[in-house]
């Protein structure tokens, strides 16, 4: 949605604000649903929960979808609205597609360690769905992430921006996109053969263990502190100067 704004798409970028609303509340709900059946947010500790939670997994994967930009849900109008505002602009349409391939495949992923395959857990194996205070509002989300592409047209007038949706080759390569991140995460997660089982075992036991996770997240602080530090050291030597 920055980045639709930044390429001078203001219709774009807000509708994609919207959409990304919808959806994104369904799936932090959604997941706040299986944390709440399980009392861990460990991914490693869930699977198979779609068996006893079909309306949170439901609820989950359309979240997922939209957030993927498969058509017809909603985040694919604002997405492609978003990939047309960047044709112009190469480093960023670049960006926004490996966006589109990475997306799909996480989402996917999550989806299919939490809800697919046996349960990894004394708790995930008598999983207890959320009760109707917790599912109706999911409920509503889902209905606004399934239909609220369609306001596209009105939501560009109301704020004087009329947008129309055209697919360009762009477009197309950005729905081909999505569908292979989804595939990808099957391929690698999936509940019966899994590529991942396939890797070497020291391999596969640094993929399974917080490793990856504790790297990340080690490098990124170090990434934030380091910018962080140069701003403001820029910031000392202009209010100095």
């Amino acid at each position: 949605m920055v980045a639709a704004i930044g390429a001078g798409s203001v219709t774009a970028g807000y509708f994609h604000l919207v959409t990304h609303a919808f959806f994104k509340a369904l799936l932090f709900l959604a997941a706040g649903s299986a944390i709440h059946a399980v009392h861990t947010n460990d991914l490693r500790a869930m699977g198979g929960l779609g068996r006893g939670m079909r309306w949170t997994a439901l609820f989950f994967a359309v979240g997922m979808l939209a957030l993927a930009g498969i058509p017809p849900l909603s985040g694919f109008f604002s997405k492609e609205l978003v990939l047309g505002a960047l044709e112009e602009h190469p480093v960023a349409l670049v960006l926004g597609l490996a966006t589109t391939l990475m997306t799909p495949y996480y989402m996917g992923r999550a989806f299919l360690l939490a809800f697919a395959g046996a349960p990894r857990s004394e708790a995930a194996q008598h999983p207890h769905e959320s009760g109707w205070l917790m599912r109706a509002p999911m409920l509503v989300l889902c209905v606004l992430a399934l239909v609220s592409g369609a306001a596209l047209w009105s939501f560009g007038r109301t704020i004087g921006q009329p947008a129309e949706l055209h697919l360009s080759p762009v477009g197309y390569l950005g729905i081909a996109l999505a569908l292979a991140g989804l595939i990808l995460a099957w391929v690698l997660h999936g509940p019966r053969t899994s590529a991942i089982d396939a890797l070497p075992k020291p391999l596969l036991e640094v993929a399974r263990s917080s490793a990856v996770d504790e790297l990340y997240t080690f490098g990124w602080k170090r990434l934030l502190y380091v910018l962080a530090a140069i701003v403001a050291s820029s910031t000392a030597t202009s209010s100095t100067g």
